[in-house]
């Protein structure tokens, strides 16, 4: 299983930029869907950016 870096977590963690953050999950979707090698790494940093923006918007 993969496992997030410290330093990813903190950017995102770090971000206020809701746009920004979607900007970075748009990447990252598009980085899921071409290669299946880093799917499941995608998966999570996905999932951690759209925690992090439901966590902006409330």
């Amino acid at each position: 299983m993969e496992i997030l870096s410290d330093v990813f977590k903190s950017r995102i963690s770090n971000t206020t930029n809701i746009a920004e953050l979607e900007e970075e999950l748009k990447v990252i979707m598009r980085i899921y869907y071409e290669n299946e090698k880093y799917r499941e790494e995608m998966r999570l940093k996905s999932n951690f950016i759209n925690n992090r923006i439901e966590q902006l918007k409330s």
